[in-house]
């Protein structure tokens, strides 16, 4: 253990302790920790117990593990809650390196014990390796030559050495964001180092790997997997958007898109799995190692020998193959040649030329060969004395037994020390404190621009279009909400081109306190208390630098608000904890989840965006709603050209590496008002520039000219942390931070002025500085100024910030003489002159009361005489006390007034009188009647007129025939009447039963039918009338059928009835009451002219051979005698249907013969023959057949023959004894078979011949 003063130690606590980068202060608590926290105490035995197991067992005899174990107690017990894990690793860990410093290795991690990850080196390498198969051929794939990287079409037939087919798929050289999987570079899986790369005269070759920006963005692709075709990818160029890999017949190209099947069929491919070329190739070239040596061959060390001092550590190594070393720059297993850094000044063995280099000269191989020793000029690494030298704060030369030894902090850092490319979010930051090895991340940083676009934590562009208030950042204490207002009544404005809104105010909260930022106003509120900067209240802190607000609120959160432009930057990193939401978006550096609304849901790709920015807008705030600015839309559908045009020059150059031309306009063809407002487009990208401390002068007068107020002048680019002069610092000192790497535009005091305050818009001459007055104005060394309303009130500026009152010269009053008698001389002050003046005023004391007593109409008038000021009285009538006398009545229009004096006064008394009257009484026409207006009954001359009352008109009637028409008059009362023809008005009576309509003759020969109209009336018909049958014709008869069997017969004679005068009826009655059979039943007449009905069958009647009726329902079977009966229905009833028993042929003889016997049926009519269920016949038998080491797969149905035959016994007298004879089931004919056997001797199918009956019978045995 050495300290840097070089000295060898044994104490590890001294030694830690020699390492301190700054003396702290020694605690006073020397308590025991678990004593402190006895929760943590189990916890911490349980965990720490490692150190005492098996795991450790062979270590303990070499390293005491006594004081690592207490130390591993202390450190777990004593860690905050959130850190146990990493204290307790950290002691293990300890321990486990002296034991591996010992000799003794000991693999103690697990995936629950303190795990250690070198999955992240892999990720790096890549998936793979791929062939790039063609859509159009599948026998076609992507090659390169590794000699002149020439890229062309190549089937794997064609194949030849030193061409490449195989490409691993690595993330893509260019980051924009942290984490985008749709960009991929193609780097060749056998020749690591040399990727796809689009050349600068757009083909695409194969290139070696460089350190540059420009190589990473022309070896970026973004895949488009199954766009067009599921299964099948599209590759896009990120340097060239709208660009694809498109094969023809002879060569790969980059073509830009076009909307065809063809040129989409070109552009597809699909990724195949391949192996690589070499067994001894993996892509896994990083594995994790208790205890190894961290010497290994790499590209500056290829001899891996100059670190073998270097003691055994834990961590990932990488595992090389023997022909290959790994490269330091890209941390790949390369060839000697591949090298992006080779090692230079050493000599290496001819063996080591011969091992790595691969086509090589000897002088070649020996300039690619470096060496980690530094051996100083004309000295040798043997010598024994040595003076350390340090380079710099990472690298070191330490002597080690007489030699200078390299030691470079940032050697084994396990970061990429290059600051990844953010995008449009700006640099990177740094996010641990080792200057050696920095770890970065791309900070969650939103940035709203002048004209309300944004860029949110994780990437996302938006903009604002309504004037309201938003949450642009929230956690459960503290919020951020900005308001954007309409802005077109400031002049500072102008300048910007753009629409009417703007940010204006920045509403912090946290808990329950409130400061509200006024940036327009340059104000600040604290809980509505006007405070300047700087402020520090509540866990904020706010400045104003002069050129912006620079505020730090309680959670870490860091903005930057520029006075000029209104740019806000809100910075904050992935580690803050809790998670902030808001307009910003969700900080995790995933840009998936950026767009997340308050109820924690993810805004949908097909979503609006403007879902996203109304869920955080504050409720009751929205003024004004302007026109979204969203379209959906990139530069691979539309053309951008204009865009391309706009920021592709020479001006912006500086900026393209850092914010490429095709990123920006992607943003720009999604923004309505980018397009139609070029300033705004243009400014908008100076401002991402910006960001990454891009200075760039584009405006003049007469091209998007940037206003500024008097006594400012524009300046295009201003440091964020640069402080102005100001009256109260001329000679400012610029912040250290790392945000004054961001630039701004806007304006600055003109040449010779300088800012009042630090917190003020006023830019006012140096010389002003001296004063400053209670209103806040500058004041210059002797001005003096008014400070009351009346102006009065005087201050001059007499030395710095030295201000006096000043009097006014009021030597000049001028004397003043009074003239009138009773006058006397007073000096009153003057607002007018701020000085005294005298005037004459009038002593009543010197004037003689001379009043007279007046009555009690009359007043006291005073006067006055031009040479005195003293009063005259007399006593004059009052007119005003005449008012209760002199009432004036209100006069109708018809009366007149007239006014009289009353006697010995000056009142006056009125009264209304009537004139004479000059309307005429109106003549009244026929039908009217002359009637007084009831209002105006109390006039002088009441008004008349002719009332029209229509009933007043005489009658007028018309005959039978004729109409009464009317003509009326506005002139008249009464109308003009005359009669008209009309013959439709002469109604047709109803007539009774049994009468009949019949012309009135008297009517049409009568002289009062001028018109010649038609009239009936009703008179009796020649029929006979019944009052319950109605009207029968003569001649006609109907028939009714009581329920007793009566028929009633009702017939129409041609005799009159002189009682009636109607024709007579005859009526006669039939009895229809007839015997139906007990089957049947009455069915009365359907027509009405036939009197009598019929019966019909209900059911079948049969009499049996015994005499007996019986009666059968329709549908009844049955069988009598070998006969068959039916009961049918028919349309006219149920009849009985008889038919002969037909029974099948049956021989009895043969029934016998087979073993059956003889069943009756069809009750007894028929017979037939029921055999035993046993008899012989051809039944179906499932076996499984074997031969050998052959059977069948599964069981095969095999024909047999069984059943029962007959036997007998019979008595032969000629031998005196009995004859047994028996017949057999057997079979008649065989018939051969094949079925299939499986072997498993020599797993083979064979054929297998079998026999089965034909039929089968009884037959003598």
């Amino acid at each position: 253990m050495r300290t840097p003063e070089n000295f060898d130690l044994t104490n590890a606590q001294e030694f830690g302790s020699s390492w301190a980068a700054v003396e702290c202060v020694d605690s006073s608590d020397i308590r025991n920790p678990c004593s402190l926290n006895p929760l943590r105490e189990p916890f911490a035995k349980k965990e720490c117990g490692i150190l005492l197991s098996e795991t450790f067992e062979a270590c303990h005899p070499v390293v005491d593990v006594t004081w690592f174990y207490s130390n591993c107690l202390t450190d777990t017990c004593g860690c905050n809650q959130g850190g146990d894990c990493e204290c307790f690793c950290t002691s293990v860990s300890a321990y486990a390196h002296q034991c591996c410093q010992h000799g003794v290795t000991v693999d103690w991690r697990s995936p629950r014990v303190c795990p250690y990850d070198c999955e992240y080196f892999n990720k790096a390498l890549g998936k793979g390796p791929y062939k790039l198969v063609s859509y159009l051929d599948e026998e076609i794939a992507m090659a390169a030559q590794l000699i002149g990287g020439y890229v062309f079409p190549m089937r794997a037939k064609d194949f030849v050495p030193g061409d490449a087919m195989s490409f691993m798929l690595t993330s893509g050289l260019y980051k924009p964001k942290a984490h985008d999987p749709n960009l991929v570079s193609f780097e060749t899986a056998d020749r690591p180092n040399y990727f796809l790369h689009l050349a600068p005269n757009d083909t695409l070759i194969l290139s070696k790997w460089e350190q540059s920006e420009e190589f990473h963005n022309r070896s970026t692709f973004a895949i488009h997997k199954d766009t067009w075709l599921p299964g099948y990818s599209a590759f896009e160029s990120f340097a060239k958007p709208g660009f694809f890999i498109h094969i023809s017949a002879s060569a790969f190209e980059l073509f830009k898109y076009h909307h065809s099947e063809e040129f989409r069929l070109s552009t597809l491919f699909k990724l195949v799995d391949v192996k690589f070329k070499f067994l001894s190739h993996s892509t896994c070239e990083w594995r994790y190692d208790a205890c190894t040596s961290p010497c290994f061959k790499t590209c500056r060390d290829p001899l891996g020998e100059n670190c073998q001092v270097v003691p055994k550590v834990e961590g990932c190594v990488p595992t090389c193959p023997l022909h290959m070393l790994l490269d330091e720059v890209t941390q790949r297993c390369v060839y000697f040649e591949d090298c992006i850094e080779p090692a230079v000044d050493i000599q290496p063995s001819p063996s080591v030329l011969s091992q790595y280099s691969r086509g090589l000269t000897r002088d070649e191989a020996i300039s690619e060969v470096t060496a980690s020793v530094f051996v100083p000029a004309g000295e040798t690494s043997t010598l024994q004395s040595c003076v350390p030298i340090t380079e710099n704060e990472c690298i070191k030369h330490i002597c080690l037994d007489g030699q200078l030894i390299q030691v470079n902090k940032s050697l084994n850092c396990p970061y990429n020390a290059t600051q990844p490319s953010c995008g449009v979010l700006g640099f990177a930051i740094q996010i641990n404190g080792d200057k050696c090895c920095p770890k970065w991340e791309c900070a969650c940083r939103c940035t709203f621009f002048f004209d309300l676009s944004f860029v949110t934590f994780d990437g996302n562009h938006l903009a604002l279009f309504k004037e309201a208030s938003y949450i642009i950042s929230q956690t459960e204490d503290e919020t951020i909400g900005i308001h954007v207002h309409d802005c077109r009544s400031n002049t500072k404005k102008h300048h910007l081109n753009s629409t009417s809104l703007c940010l204006a105010k920045l509403n912090l909260m946290y808990m329950s306190n409130l400061i509200i930022v006024d940036r327009l106003n340059r104000k600040i509120t604290v809980n509505s208390r006007y405070a300047w900067p700087t402020i520090r209240k509540y866990g904020f802190k706010i400045e104003d630098t002069g050129f912006m607000y620079a505020i730090e609120t309680p959670t870490n959160i860091r903005i930057q608000w520029f006075h000029s432009t209104g740019v806000m930057i809100i910075e904050t990193n992935t580690t803050t904890d809790p998670k902030a939401m808001g307009l910003c978006g969700f900080c995790d550096g995933n840009s998936e989840n950026d767009l997340m609304l308050p109820n924690k849901a993810v805004l949908n790709k097909t979503d609006a965006p403007s879902i996203f920015m109304d869920s955080w807008q504050v409720p009751g705030t929205l003024m004004y709603i302007g026109e979204d600015r969203h379209q959906d839309s990139n530069c691979s559908v539309m053309d951008c050209s204009e865009c391309l045009s706009l920021v592709l020059n020479q001006t912006f150059s500086r900026c393209h590496p850092y914010v490429p031309p095709e990123l920006f306009c992607d943003l720009w063809v999604q923004d309505v008002e980018y397009i139609q407002n070029p300033c705004v487009a243009q400014a908008a990208y100076v401002a991402m520039c910006n960001k990454f401390n891009i200075c760039i002068e584009w405006r003049s007068s007469d091209y998007c000219p940037f206003s500024c107020s008097e006594n400012f002048s524009y300046q295009a680019c201003i440091s964020a942390c640069d402080v102005p002069s100001t009256c109260q610092n001329s000679e400012p000192v610029p912040w250290d931070s790392e945000s004054c790497l961001v630039l701004t535009e806007g304006c600055v005091c003109a040449e010779g002025n300088i800012l009042h305050r630090v917190h003020s818009a006023l830019c006012i001459p140096e010389e002003k500085c001296t004063c400053t007055d209670s209103s806040g104005a500058p004041r210059a060394m002797g001005e003096i100024w008014k400070t009351s309303l009346s102006g009065c009130c005087m201050h001059k500026c007499v030395d710095n910030e030295t201000i006096i009152p000043v009097e006014h010269n009021c030597s000049r009053v001028h004397d003043l003489e009074c003239q009138r008698f009773g006058e006397l001389a007073l000096i009153v002050p003057n607002d007018d002159t701020c000085c005294p003046e005298k005037i004459c005023i009038c002593n009543m004391s010197l004037c003689e009361p001379l009043i007279p007593e007046c009555k009690v109409l009359e007043k006291l008038v005073t006067y006055y005489q031009e040479d005195s000021c003293c009063p005259n009285y007399t006593c004059e009538c009052d007119p005003a006390k005449c008012a209760s006398m002199e009432q004036i009545p209100n006069c109708r229009e018809d009366q007149t007034l007239i006014a009289t004096r009353v006697e010995s006064t000056c009142c006056l008394s009125y009264i209304c009188a009537c004139g004479a009257c000059s309307d005429q009484i109106p003549k009244c026409q026929e039908g009217e009647m002359l009637v007084v207006d009831g209002n105006t009954t109390d006039r002088c001359c009441p008004a008349y007129q002719c009332v029209c009352e229509i009933y007043r008109c005489p009658d007028f009637k018309c005959v039978l025939g004729m109409s009464l028409v009317e003509v009326w008059s506005p002139e008249k009362c009464c109308p003009y009447r005359t009669c008209e023809c009309a013959c439709d008005i002469i109604a047709k009576p109803e007539c009774k039963l049994g009468e009949k309509l019949q012309i009135d003759e008297q009517f049409q020969n009568s002289i009062e039918n001028v018109c010649n109209c038609v009239m009936y009336k009703c008179v009796r018909d020649k029929v006979c009338l019944s009052n319950e049958r109605g009207v029968l014709r003569p001649g006609q008869t109907i028939m009714e059928y009581t329920s007793d069997g009566i028929c009633h017969t009702f017939h129409c004679t041609d005799l009159i009835d002189p009682s009636t005068s109607y024709y007579l009826i005859n009526t006669s009655l039939i009895d229809c009451a007839v015997n139906c059979e007990a089957n049947q039943v009455y069915v009365p007449p359907k027509d009405l002219t036939t009197c009598c009905g019929s019966c019909k069958n209900v059911s079948c009647l049969y009499t049996f051979s015994n005499g007996t009726v019986s009666s059968f329902k329709p549908g009844t079977i049955w069988i009598s005698n070998c006969v068959r009966y039916e009961c049918t229905n028919t349309a006219v009833g149920p009849v009985l249907v008889t038919s002969l028993v037909s029974c099948p042929p049956f021989n009895e003889t043969e029934c016998v013969k087979v073993g059956g016997y003889v069943v009756p049926f069809l009750e007894g009519c028929c017979k037939t023959c029921k055999e035993d269920g046993k008899f012989c016949k051809k039944v179906t038998v499932r076996m499984t057949i074997r031969k050998n080491d052959c059977r069948s797969n599964t069981p095969v149905n095999i024909v047999s023959c069984d059943g029962k035959c007959p036997s007998a016994s019979i008595y032969n007298y000629n031998i005196n004894t009995y004859a047994r004879f028996c017949k057999c089931c057997r079979e008649l004919g065989l018939q051969r078979r094949t079925v299939q056997l499986y072997c498993s001797g020599n797993s083979t199918w064979v054929s297998y011949g079998i026999q089965e009956p034909t039929d089968c019978s009884c037959q003598w045995s």
